[in-house]
């Protein structure tokens, strides 16, 4: 074929791209958005899906108008600007009905992702749109837009020029502004501030930022950053109170703790102006990002859950909490109360058995693991396990003492476990050691905390993990004589069900990281093209959305049949109780725990 007989080829099947993103996109972000108008119970689903196809649809047509040069430019031209009036007409359009601004703040982290579209007209309908979300919700919208304002990374220029100035220029929003910066500030400060401030658990009224703020606060009547003042509730968008409660903040005590883990976070307390008192800990030189998707994923999922007629009958629900950015990487994390640790709670139970491993005894045993004496399967299996029974089930019979709250508490537990394993699996989360898993010791419910070591991230550690969530002797002693193979794995098939049957929902959230990268995926990027590059990591999420569980990372060992959700679950449930496997984990992971 010559030269001009492939340009030709090419160019036609350019303009036939070009046609169908006029003919399927366009009409499908109509019908999504006509969808959205008549109500907003699948807008979770809707909303991502009908973004997602205007924006990567115009990445490619810019990308075409770069290339045609000149033969297609003005089909390519108008079908760009047919998506652009769509969305606005849709959003912004002051003369028909419009998508309810609450709704559409759902999606603003996805918005905010793509501030660096290539395409500067579709830039422009980006940063109206927050713009719009502004000036309905300013306190809200600022907790997410500012931090980016002083991002060292991303779209930062546009953030200042084309959204922080146009919102300052109007003078009735100067104070929020004004406000949202000195908070920002000051708790930038708590989290980069040195542990050895705070010797005697108090001083947090003795820093010069907080003196400083601490007059303002209760005039500003500016919102803590907990879930409820961040979440908007969509189904009051008809009469306006999306946010029934909006505590804000009063002052700050001078209580702080600083927690032991490496990063030294510290815990602070809040008053707010309704009386009450909230816990934040503050979080310095740890990327925030994966955590804050992982949120979403999790209300994500609950809304699936609402969607599907036995996950709503059984009331499945994932807990959260807020997780703000200050920053690249510091952040505000809401505090749950009444929760504790896996491991103390385990321990606990241990020491009133009296029976459980000396951590020195450990250590002793692990030196023959290293001279070669015993194997990690025997040192697990052999010496630990014996000392160390599963002991669980006392805490359920010492907490829960009538036999309603029991049983409830055992089956919020072993409900909570399974939504966690699942959402896990799929996002390839690691590092589930026993410190990052919460009990609610009121209510029996399991929760996750740090979220960092997500994309399987875990396989590349010093020593690898081997298995896909925790689920260890002492988390299926609490679910009673079936373990592992009852109401645990009925949940799971429920949970993966439902995420399988929203894959594109679920992709949209875990791919904004692609068009805002996470900072060690720029510094791998200029390393490596890797089988841990960005988008090699989300073709493994989305193989397991698909079916394939691809247990080890090892391309050569991954499946090349997908299962159905049965066998899926069946698989992951064995694998990760198998105690070959959780003999070869980390050994401070604990695994008898």
């Amino acid at each position: 074929m010559s030269a001009a007989a492939m340009y030709s080829a090419a160019l036609q099947h350019q303009k036939e791209m070009v046609d169908s993103i006029q003919k399927y996109a366009t009409r499908a972000i109509v019908h999504f958005g006509e969808a959205l108008l008549r109500g907003v119970e699948k807008a979770s689903v809707s909303l991502p899906r009908m973004l997602t196809l205007w924006l990567d649809g115009t990445v490619f047509l810019g990308g075409l108008l770069s290339t045609t040069a000149g033969k297609l430019d003005g089909t390519v031209s108008a079908a760009l600007v047919e998506m652009n009036n769509r969305i606005r007409e849709f959003v912004l359009s002051t003369v028909r009905p419009v998508i309810p601004p609450a709704v559409v703040m759902t999606a603003l982290p996805q918005l905010l992702s793509r501030l660096g579209h290539p395409v500067a007209a579709v830039r422009t309908v980006l940063t109206d749109i927050v713009l719009h979300l502004l000036n309905h919700f300013p306190q809200q919208c600022l907790w997410l837009v500012l931090p980016m304002a002083l991002s060292k990374e991303g779209p930062k220029e546009v953030v200042e020029t084309q959204i922080i100035a146009p919102f300052a220029g109007n003078p009735r929003n100067e104070p929020v502004l004004r406000h949202s910066k000195f908070i920002c500030d000051t708790l930038l400060t708590i989290c980069n501030c040195s542990a050895s401030l705070f010797p005697k658990e108090k001083g947090l009224t003795q820093l010069s930022p907080v003196q400083q703020i601490t007059p303002m606060l209760p005039a500003a009547k500016f919102i803590v950053p907990v879930l409820s003042n961040l979440t908007p509730d969509i189904r009051a968008t008809s009469n306006g109170a999306v946010f029934p409660t909006a505590p804000c903040f009063d002052r700050f005590d001078d209580r702080v703790v600083v927690m032991r883990s490496l990063q030294k976070p510290k815990r602070i307390w809040v008053h707010t102006n309704d009386g009450r008192e909230m816990s934040f800990l503050c979080k310095a030189k740890d990327e925030p990002r994966k955590d804050i998707r992982m949120m979403e994923v999790a209300a994500l999922m609950n809304s699936f859950f609402l969607s599907d007629p036995e996950a709503k009958r059984k009331r499945f629900s994932l807990r959260r909490y807020s997780i703000t950015a200050l920053s690249d990487d510091c952040a505000v994390i809401e505090w749950l109360n009444d929760t504790t640790p896996l491991a103390k709670v385990a321990m606990e139970c241990y020491a009133l058995d009296r029976s459980g491993v000396h951590i020195s005894s450990v250590k002793k045993w692990v030196t023959l693991v290293d001279e070669k004496k015993i194997s990690k399967m025997e040192l697990f299996t052999k010496y630990i396990l014996p000392e160390a029974p599963p002991v669980m089930h006392q805490w359920l019979d010492r907490t829960f003492a009538s036999n309603q709250s029991w049983y409830e508490a055992r089956k919020l537990f072993t409900q909570s476990t399974a939504l966690w394993s699942i959402a896990g699996h799929i996002v390839g989360l690691g590092d589930r050691h026993a410190e990052n898993l919460m009990i609610d010791m009121e209510r029996g419910e399991l929760l996750h905390v740090d979220f960092a070591c997500m994309f399987d991230k875990g396989e590349k550690l010093e020593v690898p993990e081997q298995v896909r969530f925790r689920l260890t002797q002492n988390l299926t002693d609490v679910m009673g004589v079936l373990g592992a193979y009852g109401p645990f794995q009925a949940t799971c098939e429920v949970a993966l069900r439902c995420e399988m049957k929203n894959k594109s929902a679920v992709m949209s959230i875990i791919e904004t990281l692609l068009h805002e990268p996470l900072i060690e995926w720029r510094r791998q990027n200029s390393r490596s093209h890797s089988s841990s590059g960005p988008k090699q990591l989300m073709e493994r999420v989305a193989r397991r959305l698909d079916g394939f569980l691809d247990l080890y990372s090892v391309p050569a060992q991954r499946d090349t049949l997908s299962l159905n959700v049965e066998s899926q679950v069946a698989k992951l449930i064995h694998h990760s109780s198998d105690l070959n496997n959780l003999s070869q984990m980390y050994i401070w992971w604990m695994a008898w725990i």
